[in-house]
């Protein structure tokens, strides 16, 4: 979904503290730029997918199947458990419960028509499914769902009230929130609308929310580990789910050597709603497991970045977190 939900005043007003890695910004540098069309190439070809054999394989089965025999069929589906790595295992009980409840959607008596279907029955029958399976299957996230105050938000408006940088503080309430095993908020997810609704200004204001709201969670981030290394923070990363009308945007965020932070939208996947879309879900898959990979990676860099806050890794002054926000705070 290339259609443009931050308009090109928004994105120049932004610049000064962040890059908008989007395929509707204009402005973006030819490395980013390069950068974002390897990521959407290998996409399309389902690159992550495919460094999980067994899953692709059952995934290309399971298009053959009739729809009714799906959950049976898949259940019992037989693969090789000692050659297949823990975090495959864990992808592929994230398909059998998606495609489970797929499948129940599916074969339901009565459906409404896909204009009936508004924004909290799409999130309840159709996105939050598929989230709540993969965080329960892979453990790298336990989800909040429905108007969850988004407590890092709060937090940040708290020091820029007292900072004298805020007049007042507006709480802020998201439609998922994803809490990583350390008890901190890691992914921000918005449903713009139902599964039909076109809402510009809807989808605009969500995009913008979800981005200020990643910043509040990466700042949060760095209070928290002020003695770590600046070089292990930058590793760090937040993630957003945005749905607009049946397309799920998975958006990450993270600050560059800079000291700007760089909004990324990675993938989009359509939201199969019936079963004239199943080989749709072959591009949602890949997303997924793109973002499995991904809470995996940062549970080791958040490790390391308590390690280096604690004292247990030495870190070099020059490195030093805290002097890096510093800088920061002056150059600012």
């Amino acid at each position: 979904m290339d259609v443009s939900r931050i308009d090109i005043t928004t994105i120049e007003s932004l610049a000064p503290i962040m890059t908008i890695v989007a395929p509707y910004n204009p402005t973006i540098s030819p490395d980013y730029l390069h950068d974002l069309q390897n990521i959407r190439m290998a996409h399309a070809s389902l690159f992550t997918l495919r460094q999980f054999p067994t899953a692709y394989a059952l995934l290309m089965d399971v298009l053959e199947q009739p729809l009714v025999d799906i959950p049976a069929w898949i259940w019992t589906y037989k693969f090789d458990k000692g050659g297949t790595s823990s975090t495959e295992q864990q992808l592929i009980q994230t398909i059998r419960f998606i495609l489970t409840d797929y499948v129940n959607n599916c074969t339901s008596a009565q459906v409404a028509p896909c204009f009936d279907i508004g924004e909290r029955r799409f999130l309840g029958e159709y996105v939050l499914p598929i989230f709540k399976s993969l965080a329960r299957q892979t453990g790298t996230l336990c989800f909040n769902w429905c108007e969850v105050q988004l407590k890092q938000q709060t937090y940040q408006s708290r020091v820029m009230i007292n900072a004298g940088q805020l007049d007042g503080m507006n709480l802020r309430f998201v439609d998922g929130l994803g809490i990583d095993v350390n008890g901190n908020e890691r992914l921000v997810l918005e449903i713009s609308g139902g599964h039909a609704t076109d809402n510009h200004q809807h989808a605009s204001d969500d995009t913008l929310k979800i981005i200020h709201s990643l910043m509040c969670i990466l700042k949060g981030d760095a209070q928290n580990h002020i003695n770590a290394s600046f070089t292990t923070y930058r590793r760090i990363k937040a993630f957003g789910v945005q749905t607009v009308k049946d397309t799920v945007i998975l958006s990450e965020m993270m600050l560059a050597d800079n000291f700007k932070y760089v909004y990324k939208e990675i993938m989009t996947a359509t939201v199969p709603v019936n079963d004239n879309h199943r080989c749709k879900w072959l591009p949602m898959f890949d997303l997924l497991a793109y973002l499995i990979l991904q809470l995996d990676e940062q549970l080791a860099h958040i490790k390391r970045l308590q390690e280096e806050h604690s004292g247990r890794h030495p870190v070099d002054m020059h490195d030093l977190l805290f002097s890096a926000l510093c800088y920061q705070q002056q150059d600012v």
